[in-house]
């Protein structure tokens, strides 16, 4: 029996309207991991994001893989993006390529693919949509359509594909919320959460099947619960699943992932929810290979169009980077072509996977000047921290990284840190924080380490390697935790004798 996965992400359109949806691509990328530590079949082209996810690719996706299944196996889809419904009821969901004044023939209509699953040998489809309201639409010939998706037409889908199951982000006319703080879509997070073993409801904590019901009563319940800690005023967004009522359907099998998270709590600090290396480059638009001197314009700010634009005349250096970086892993690490796997991409973000860690890279426009554009060059999802550490890594990337990062569960208060750090009266330390104290930066001669709730970084004044990384963020522990006995971060330890 295979289990394979569909994953569809879109954090930017072609199109000005509607906007992207914040954090799709991270969300998709958490998903896939999350998926592929349980045995799914994920492969490199069955994430599309951005660019990679047109009508053409994301239907020419899902006839291929609906035509190899059998009916052993199940199949896993996943959507992260705007949806729309007609005057009629039909739903659609948007593709990179909708055009807004020609809704109906680009973007792809759920009944078609509901025609695909029953055609499909396969048996047993769940199937997630994280779809919100989609924006106005300005466009005449949009006007018979309503900018979200309907939910009887959503709930009659489900019935009619199969052994089916259909989970929604919000109900229709909700928004589905995202949370700077987990840099991600808050109900795509408990989604992982929920595959990452780290959450349970019903029978899964006690034989270790994530069933649709279990999954839905964990959403159901925690997406509020985020919604109160992460936003400000009133919301509400209502998780939903409709579809096969067996109260047994399987999403997954989840003791493989409990049985290790049980064996790692004795040597693993519980606390550490992410831990990342980074390096930033800066340079001048104008200096981007895609940039034409008359044809385009140095953009004065920011906007969705000039995203576009700077993602569009950064694509052939992401690629490039992204190529020399995956053949020179390849060849440090001896990867074999299963082992490195580089999805598709576009949208000014590329990711590498491999089995130690992902290299991610970001372009985005300067916020302090709008003029240059920022590449974001991080690894981050370790799973092997010793390989960070290898020549072979130091063979790729050499003294490249300024900021470690970590990020821990447990949060602290920042305004707390600040009164006692101003308390210790330490002439060596520099001490700088926002008004309202969402953050807080310490400095010395050799490096600046930065708090907010739930982070700490630290970034050294020149590029160096991993370990010069880590040995930085040894001192600024040291400093801390040692010298001061403050030890209220999580990562903190009985002061060295």
């Amino acid at each position: 029996m295979a289990h394979v996965g569909l994953i569809v992400a879109l954090d930017h359109y072609t199109n000005a309207k509607p906007d992207g949806v914040r954090y799709a691509g991270a969300d998709a990328l958490a998903l896939a991991e999350a998926l592929r530590s349980l045995d799914f079949n994920v492969a490199a082209d069955a994430i599309l994001i951005d660019a990679a996810a047109t009508k053409t690719q994301i239907e020419s996706r899902l006839r291929g893989i609906t035509g190899r299944l059998t009916k052993d196996d199940a199949l896993f889809v996943y959507y992260a993006g705007h949806g729309c419904s007609s005057g009629d009821g039909a739903n659609y969901l948007m593709c990179h390529d909708t055009v807004c004044d020609d809704l109906e023939f680009t973007t792809i209509s759920l009944d078609w693919i509901g025609q695909r699953l029953r055609a499909s040998k396969c048996q047993q489809t769940a199937v997630f949509l994280d779809s919100c309201e989609s924006g106005a639409f300005t466009a005449p010939s949009a006007s018979d359509f309503r900018p979200n998706l309907d939910d009887s037409a959503l709930t009659e889908f489900a019935k009619k594909a199969g052994d089916c199951v259909c989970f929604s982000a919000c109900k229709s006319g909700e928004n589905s919320y995202s949370a700077p703080e987990l840099k991600q879509g808050i109900w795509a997070h408990h989604l992982v959460q929920a595959l990452n073993g780290s959450a349970s409801a019903g029978p899964t904590a006690k034989t270790g099947i994530l069933t649709a019901a279990a999954l839905q009563k964990t959403l159901a319940a925690e997406v509020p619960r985020s919604l109160r800690k992460y936003l400000t005023g009133k919301v509400t967004q209502s998780p939903w699943m409709s579809g096969s009522q067996n109260p047994a359907f399987q999403i997954a099998d989840l003791s493989g992932v409990r049985a290790q998270s049980t064996g790692a709590a004795a040597s693993e600090n519980k606390q550490l929810k992410r831990a990342s290396l980074l390096y930033t480059r800066c340079k001048p638009v104008a200096k981007l290979k895609g940039y034409v001197k008359g044809r385009h314009r140095v953009p004065d700010s920011i906007s969705d169009y000039s995203k576009r634009l700077i993602a569009e005349m950064g694509s052939s250096e992401l690629d490039e980077v992204l190529t020399s970086t995956f053949q020179r892993l390849k060849e440090a690490f001896k990867f074999k072509r299963r082992d490195c796997e580089a999805p598709s991409h576009g949208g000014g973000q590329g990711t590498i996977l491999t089995p130690f860690f992902e290299f991610q890279v970001h372009l985005t426009q300067d916020s302090a000047d709008p003029s240059q554009v920022i590449w974001k060059y991080e690894i981050t999802n370790i799973h092997k921290p010793e390989e960070i550490l290898s020549e072979g890594f130091e063979s790729v990337f050499g003294n490249a990284f300024e900021i470690m990062e970590l990020e821990f569960v447990e949060r602290v208060s920042v305004a707390d840190w600040i009164d006692r750090i101003e308390d210790l009266d330490d002439a060596d330390l520099k001490l700088k924080y926002d008004t309202e104290a969402t953050w807080c930066s310490i400095s010395n001669a050799d490096f600046e380490f930065t708090i907010s709730s739930d982070t700490f970084r630290v970034r050294t004044l020149k590029a160096v390697s991993p370990a010069k990384l880590i040995s930085a963020f040894g001192d600024a522990q040291r400093i801390l935790v040692d010298k001061h006995g403050l030890k209220e971060l999580p990562f903190a330890t009985e002061p060295s004798a």
